[in-house]
């Protein structure tokens, strides 16, 4: 691991443990609130105070912080979306990009193993193989279409 990796990994855990305090002074101030009492209202103005500070706080942490985050995910996370349901819909699209490429590629390395037969009789074989019926039905034609 490079020292820039290092950098950023602590920079990383520095902003995580910011955001965990923010959520915290959140859930604290929610408690508060649901409670509230006028005589304990210095209690929910500290908690307040400490809110503006962690948010100050994950600030600071995020500038040191070297990361790109898709607008896309932010957008599904926002509108209630669970981030690890989005990975998981990103990484199925790479997968099937991923196969398709390889039948491509498998597809050209096949017709480069066969350019020296024609484009009719490699569908010939492949039909011949793969659905013998229709290919029975195929040579019927092609015979009755070499006669006329």
């Amino acid at each position: 691991m490079g020292d820039e990796s290092q950098i950023n990994a602590l920079a990383l855990a520095s902003l995580e443990k910011s955001v965990m305090a923010t959520i915290a002074s959140l859930h604290k101030i929610g408690v508060s609130a649901f409670d509230y009492q006028p005589d304990r209202a210095s209690v929910l103005h500290g908690r307040i105070n400490t809110l503006v500070k962690n948010m100050k706080d994950v600030e600071t942490a995020s500038q040191n912080v070297n990361t790109n985050i898709p607008i896309n995910a932010i957008e599904f996370v926002d509108q209630g979306g669970n981030p690890d349901v989005f990975t998981q819909q990103i990484a199925q699209v790479l997968v099937d990009k991923n196969q398709k490429s390889n039948g491509i590629v498998a597809s050209v390395k096949f017709a480069n193993n066969k350019k020296e037969q024609s484009y009719n009789n490699i569908l010939a074989d492949e039909i011949r193989k793969n659905y013998p019926d229709l290919y029975n039905e195929y040579t019927r034609a092609n015979n009755k279409n070499e006669a006329s």
